[in-house]
């Protein structure tokens, strides 16, 4: 049956009334090489691109199935249902080679395969091809449910424009994250550098001293947290755990959490609060091997899964937090049925430290780098958000440009 709800001039088209499918072929790692053609695996469609393939690094002296331009690449297999099927544009001239467990959708008429590619990975397409796919260990879409894919076409002058539009969007986005990680880059660099005494700033020549982490600060343990006390997502205190490392507001300090409990609970609990400007990190389990270390700014506790470095007051409490963050805890590791940091070992630990004026110093220089790398992560979650709201309205129809 037609679909009568469409804005003026679009289509709604099944995949196969609109070109044919092809399936990728060959190309394992072992047969990638830095020469040779071109070549893309399924692994990267998910790692390396997003809407449109740019700049291929991986090239093969093997066999593959060729690409052309105008192609839909999609992949056939994942680990979740809601990855699967994801779909990026071939959009250059060159030879290039598509691997195994790649489908490849060719055009039959004249589209504007950018504008295919943010339609199949938006919306109602991106939650049909999630239903299709099949399995639970890992999870495959076939030819056959695609070819039934409905998608719905504006003219192709309009295609072009919505295509141009959200590719500048594209681009910005991704010029922010690259400043980014540029920007996080330099920091690391430069913290190597800093914290070793290796550069200083000019006007410091005192000699730095050796500290045991037990003669900066104190290391508190966290409290159990049992199931029936957590979800609440209000409440006076806040109750960390290792997942809330995570969230987006807590890459530096802990500012919110999943689970809040009150006074009465905190008895009931008879857990600590741990101190504002105490430094969290993971002792127990593989999270340990993120090497994730926070700072506390809330009223908070902490589960048992984490340890708090309470600072001495002797010490620039963010310069101690750089410190550490400079520093894998991971090295005392014991290795047992479940991995967990040698709390004896951390407590030796030896940091050369500087007096107090370069700690500031030092603290302040580097408080300037993070303020900046927040600033551009603002700018680029608005522009993400931008973009999000102009593909609901232009892919849509909504907006007719």
């Amino acid at each position: 049956m037609k679909n009568t709800h469409l804005p003026t001039g679009w289509q709604e088209f099944k995949l196969k009334d609109i070109g044919f499918f092809l399936r990728g072929s060959g190309i394992s790692k072992k047969d990638l090489s830095d020469t040779g053609t071109p070549a893309i695996r399924y692994g990267d469609i998910y790692t390396k691109y997003n809407f449109v393939i740019k700049d291929i690094s991986s090239y093969t002296n093997s066999k593959g199935t060729e690409i052309k331009k105008g192609d839909i690449l999609f992949t056939g297999s994942g680990e979740t249902a809601e990855e699967i099927g994801k779909s990026v544009a071939f959009i250059d001239d060159y030879k290039a080679l598509a691997g195994g467990d790649i489908i490849i959708f060719r055009p039959n008429i004249d589209l504007n395969s950018i504008f295919l590619s943010y339609i199949l990975n938006f919306g109602k397409c991106r939650k049909d091809i999630s239903i299709m796919g099949q399995g639970h260990t890992v999870v495959h879409i076939y030819t056959s449910s695609l070819e039934i894919l409905k998608v719905i076409l504006p003219p192709l002058e309009e295609q072009k424009r919505i295509a141009e539009v959200l590719s500048l969007c594209d681009d910005i986005i991704e010029n922010l994250t690259e400043l980014i990680e540029k920007k996080e880059q330099y920091k690391k660099g430069v913290m190597q550098r800093v914290l070793s005494g290796e550069v200083r700033f000019k006007g410091f020549t005192d000699k730095w001293k050796v500290f045991k982490l037990k003669e900066i600060g104190n290391i508190i343990s966290g409290s159990g947290f049992p199931i029936k006390y957590q979800g609440k997502q209000i409440g006076e205190i806040a109750f960390i755990k290792v997942s809330d490392m995570n969230l987006k507001d807590n890459s530096i300090f802990i500012k919110k959490a999943n689970n809040y409990i009150n006074e009465n609970e905190l008895k009931e609990l008879k857990a600590k609060i741990v101190p504002i400007d105490s430094i969290v990190f993971a002792k127990i389990g593989e999270a340990v091997k993120l090497e994730r270390k926070r700072i506390i700014s809330i009223k908070t506790c902490i589960d048992n899964n984490m340890s708090a470095l309470v600072p001495f007051d002797n010490f620039n409490k963010k310069y101690i937090f750089y410190l550490l963050n400079n520093y894998k805890l991971s090295k005392h590791l014991n290795f047992s049925a479940l991995p967990s940091l040698n709390m004896s070992d951390i407590l030796d630990i030896e940091f050369l430290i500087p007096n107090i004026e370069e700690q500031n110093k030092i603290s302040s220089f580097f408080s300037l780098i993070d303020e900046d790398i927040e600033n551009l992560k603002k700018q680029l979650e608005l522009r993400k958000q931008q973009k999000k709201g102009l593909m609901q309205r232009l892919l849509t129809g909504e907006v007719r440009i």
